[in-house]
């Protein structure tokens, strides 16, 4: 990964071989480059209306990772008399074979954008076959055992906290927490007897009790823990038949249904943590309840006799921490440039 004080380096010397001054610069900072939904759009729009006449980039590949709409764009900026240059690939878009040469590298790109997405979809099926979560994300009630944090990441770094294997505990896996299994035992408990979302995050905040994040809650909060299903023992995963490509944010989910975390196979089964897992399996049937097949809006009425008031399901949320088909966010620096006069 070039950081952007590397890309920024590079990208001044060429305007200053070239003859060339820096106007502007666009930090597109942990973006995926898989689209152009991303500030870079700007720097286009500042040359559709003569702002500048070229945008530098450090790498053809910092421009984006999906080659047909890189060339479209590409196209949009030469249309109105600009120009797309890389400072590292001298590369000559007036010939025939530099234009070549450039649809080969966003190809390129584009395949090694593929390559990683592959591998992490990889790393996250190997982890669901385990019993563990994608992205090792933390979950209420729980503790992640098997892993420490990592004493040499930077806690200044953009990158989120690196963990490594616990050398004298190696095995990965879930485990009650002591001090929050009960409250998510309660958390079940209560919206089965009818509280609300709200009202729980309020009886949560007068606890004094935060959520996995260290921060209060709220309904939306209280409504992913509970709806993401993992105290009831199921992986939330993006359903195998969809194939788009925002998966992190796609609705198209399935829960994978395992056992470990909530019998408490590892830690040894407890009274509270039997009792999470009995409140658990009677929400997810519950919830279930009030869906068809048909999908998760649909709503199947209860009769009035029932200890629960019908309620609309909402809309499923996205428990992946990391977009799996997307590759790993990238930083990506460009400047927009104007001839010297």
């Amino acid at each position: 990964m070039i950081s952007p004080e590397i890309q920024k380096s590079a990208i001044n010397n060429w305007a200053r071989q070239n003859g060339r001054r820096i106007i502007g610069w666009v930090d597109d900072l942990d973006d995926t480059g898989r689209n152009f939904k991303r500030k870079i759009t700007k720097a286009i729009d500042r040359i559709e209306i003569g702002e500048g006449s070229e945008i530098v980039v450090y790498r053809y590949d910092r421009w984006g990772r999906n080659a047909v709409e890189s060339l479209a764009n590409v196209h949009r900026v030469e249309s109105v008399g600009g120009s797309v240059v890389s400072a590292t690939e001298p590369l000559d878009p007036e010939t025939a074979i530099g234009r070549y040469n450039r649809t080969n590298a966003f190809g390129l790109a584009e395949l090694q954008s593929d390559i990683i997405s592959d591998n992490w979809k990889a790393v996250m099926a190997n982890r669901v076959s385990r019993q563990l979560t994608p992205s090792g994300s933390p979950r209420f009630g729980y503790r992640r055992v098997g892993r420490i944090p990592d004493a040499l990441h930077n806690p200044s770094s953009r990158v989120r906290r690196r963990y490594r294997i616990d050398p004298e505990d190696p095995d990965e896996r879930y485990e009650p927490d002591p001090e929050t299994a009960r409250m998510l035992t309660e958390m079940y408990g209560r919206y089965i007897s009818g509280w609300g979302y709200g009202r729980i995050a309020i009886w949560l905040n007068e606890c004094g009790v935060h959520n996995s994040r260290g921060a209060p809650w709220s309904d939306v909060t209280v409504r992913n823990v509970l709806d993401a299903g993992f105290g009831a023992g199921f992986l939330q995963v993006h359903a195998g038949h969809c194939k788009c490509r925002s998966r992190g944010s796609c609705r198209n989910r399935v829960r994978v249904a395992f056992a470990a975390t909530c019998t408490g196979a590892n830690a040894g089964t407890t009274t509270g943590t039997a009792t999470a897992r009995s409140h658990a399996g009677q929400w997810s049937r519950q919830r279930s309840a009030t869906r068809s097949p048909s999908g998760p809006r649909s709503v199947k009425r209860i009769p009035s006799g029932s200890p629960v008031a019908p309620r609309a399901p909402r809309p499923k949320p996205s428990v992946c921490a990391r977009n799996a088909s997307s590759p790993i966010p990238t930083l990506r620096c460009a400047a927009l440039l104007c001839r010297r006069q």
